[in-house]
């Protein structure tokens, strides 16, 4: 076991990520400066302690106190501060959109949806009482209602709105995503919806150059491909996988890739810049000879990643993977590790320090436990099987790798996405060596695009590995039992399946027994949280009455039964359940639901649930469910009941 003292970067980044942590659900309300009048109060007193006692042995441990709570403090008042700033932004741009006149900064091109189009902006200026331009800085979202003409905008356009901002609202039914939550932690906190008419164009553009360069080049890319004849499907994924373009990829391709344990494949991430790193590192082999030669060729490979992550539009999971590689460069050209926890702990450091909600996005927490179940469990994975083979040889390390993310990564997306792809290591076996081909090809067709060589026969190995991999997902996503569905853990599982797998990690890895009193009462635990919510499930008596706009919908629990009560359009409007109803079936763990038309002839009797014309019986509780159906003999009636819901127009 190395000495803690060789993880200097490990043990500076845990305290401030604990102070991030605290900052997120700690924090009162109260104005940063007193915390930092405390916390200065605090370092003061702390000082003067180490200062005059540090120097003795029996207080040693001072200093490394100083330290952590410094780190923990700085984290928690950056979070504070960010809350803060984000307040007074709410507060300002709310004065300002009462003149319904605001100036705006594309931060993307508008997406056409089915009514609409919808873009990103950010508020620089609105109009104030006096008539005068104020300067603000907010994030919003646009909606173009039934606009075409607002497709030619593109990034970086300045547009005058007239329109009313709205807040982001809440979610209005119980375990949905919190879209509210995901804007606010990328500084956006306003949406406005425009009919045509209510914006102007003006002739300024204030873009970031360098994302305007990345644009043109990654449209100039996307234009080889469709001079090459790749079309359709297979134009989508190599969108996808080279740059980062998902707009053209549709929900069901989408979901076969989830649902075969592929969906890192659909985003440029790890993978894609680990494909490019190495690349990079082939192709300049021969600049490893010489001291200066490997200086040069490790500044080129960082060169090499950051025009990737530029092409690809430099989006939060390539700049997180680009910065992790380019610390292994810089390793490398220093002579130091680079495959070890301290490059990890540096990357996320340098990102949380930038912006500290990184560490609530799903895919920042995914990226660095994979990386770290990598870093973790490769080797002692790796070495269980040791061939001549070559075939073996080639097929074992990509099992190792696999295993080693999946089992570091499983329980964190299993809490979030309820799912677990059955066959990813067959899928993996695949899709990884065919992601990179199709990278390579790719590269190699836009650099015979820029040579000016343009033959449509040169396309054909690109397509039809385009073709395999869309193909060989497909199957596999089709196979029994590929995907296992309604996994439900409790925070506290979450981290006790961690706490397991350090265990395991100490017991085999470290031969360290003691590990195995913790991996026991890991378990134990675990199971007993188990069998509390199954007891809770026998319990399982519910009535929850959704908010869908334009739309009846009621679900009655009982254990893990469900009788769902809504108009014949919601039932057929699967997207709509998928996202507002699903979510809250899925976290009570109900497998049996029972759809029913809510109308008043409809008729109901189980051994839960009685309905019979507008009346219902659950749980000992009568119900009225007052619709239009009801006509004005019946509405005159006094009706005797515990609950009345009232749904459509009524």
């Amino acid at each position: 076991m190395k000495s803690l003292h060789t993880y200097t970067p490990v043990r500076i980044a845990l305290p401030f990520i604990c102070g991030i942590l605290s900052g997120f659900y700690l924090s009162t309300g109260h104005d940063p400066f007193v915390y930092l009048l405390c916390a200065s109060i605090f370092f003061g007193a702390l000082s003067v302690v180490s200062v005059f006692l540090g120097a003795s042995y029996g207080y040693r441990w001072l200093p490394g106190v100083f330290a952590n709570v410094s780190l923990i403090l700085m984290g928690f008042l950056t979070v504070l501060n960010i809350n803060d700033n984000n307040k007074k932004c709410i507060s300002k741009i709310e004065c300002l959109a009462v003149e319904k006149a605001l100036i705006c900064s594309l931060e993307s091109k508008p997406s056409a949806k089915t009514s609409y189009s919808v873009c990103k902006a950010t508020v620089i200026a609105g109009l104030d009482s006096t008539g005068k331009w104020q300067k603000v800085s907010s994030g919003i979202i646009i909606y173009f209602k039934e606009d075409t003409s607002c497709l030619t905008l593109k990034y970086g356009n300045r547009i005058i709105i007239y329109g009313d901002l709205q807040p982001i609202r809440e979610p209005s039914n119980p375990h949905t995503f919190n879209f509210r939550r995901y804007l606010y932690e990328r500084k956006v906190f306003h949406q406005v919806y425009l009919e045509k008419g209510q914006w102007l164009l003006t002739d300024i553009s204030s873009g970031n150059f360098i994302y305007v360069i990345a644009g043109k080049c990654r449209d100039a890319f996307l234009d080889v491909f469709r001079n090459f004849k790749i079309e359709g499907e297979e134009f989508a994924l190599v969108s996808a996988l080279l740059l980062g373009v998902t707009e053209y990829l549709d929900s069901e391709t989408r979901q076969e890739f989830s649902y075969a344990g592929a969906t890192h494949i659909l985003s440029v991430s790890g993978l894609h810049v680990a494909i490019v790193y190495a690349a990079a590192d082939k192709i300049l082999f021969f600049l490893k000879r010489g001291k200066r030669s490997r200086a040069f060729h490790s500044v080129l490979i960082i060169l090499f990643i950051w025009f990737y992550a530029l092409i690809t539009g430099l989006t939060v999971s390539v700049v997180r993977a680009s910065l992790m590689f380019s610390l292994v460069a810089a390793a490398n050209l220093l002579r130091r590790s680079s495959w070890n926890y301290n490059i990890l702990a540096v990357s996320a450091f340098l990102q949380l320090w930038i912006n500290p909600f990184e560490l609530l996005d799903i895919g920042f927490q995914l990226s660095y436990l994979a990386v770290l179940g990598i870093f973790a469990f490769y080797q002692p994975f790796n070495n269980l099987i040791q061939s001549g083979n070559r075939l073996i040889n080639w097929i074992w390390p990509v099992i190792a790798v696999s295993c080693a993310a999946q089992l570091s990564t499983s329980p964190l997306a299993s809490y979030y996405f309820h799912i677990f792809p059955a066959y990813f290591l067959v899928t993996n076996l695949l899709v990884v060596p065919l992601s990179g081909l199709i990278i390579y090809l790719s590269i190699g067709l836009l650099a015979a695009s820029a040579l000016g060589i343009n033959f449509s026969w040169m396309a054909l190995p690109l397509n039809w590995s385009l073709i395999l991999l869309e193909k060989s997902v497909e199957l596999i996503q089709g196979w029994p039992g590929a995907v296992i569905r309604n996994i439900v853990f409790t925070p506290l599982q979450v981290i006790l399946i961690f706490l397991s797998i350090i265990s395991l990690y100490g017991l085999f890895v470290l031969a360290r027994r003691k590990w195995a009193f913790v991996l026991i009462g890991s378990v134990l635990l675990f199971q007993c949280i188990s069998y509390y919510q199954q007891y809770k499930q026998l319990n399982n008596n519910q009535l929850v009455v959704y908010n869908i706009s334009g739309h009846s919908a009621i679900d009655f629990f009982y254990k893990k039964e469900c009788v769902f009560l809504s108009d014949s359009l919601l039932q057929k409007t699967k997207g709509k359940v998928d996202f507002q109803i699903v979510p809250n079936r899925v976290i009570n763990e109900i497998s049996l639901v029972n759809c029913v038309e809510i109308k008043e002839d409809t008729i109901i009797s189980n051994n839960f649930l009685w309905k019979n014309d507008f009346f219902v019986t659950f749980s000992g509780k009568r119900i009225v469910i007052i619709g239009d159906y009801m006509n004005a003999g019946k509405g005159e009636k006094q009706l005797q009941c515990d609950l009345a819901i009232i749904h459509g127009d009524s």
